[in-house]
């Protein structure tokens, strides 16, 4: 489920432009 602009973190490093969402809407980025 690793992706190249996720880290290990799960949080995206670049979330479809460079924003990264909050801990309460990593799970929105589906």
């Amino acid at each position: 489920a690793q992706r190249k602009d996720y880290p290990l973190g799960g949080i995206p490093v670049e979330y479809k432009g460079g924003t990264i969402p909050p801990p309460d809407q990593r799970r929105s980025y589906s």
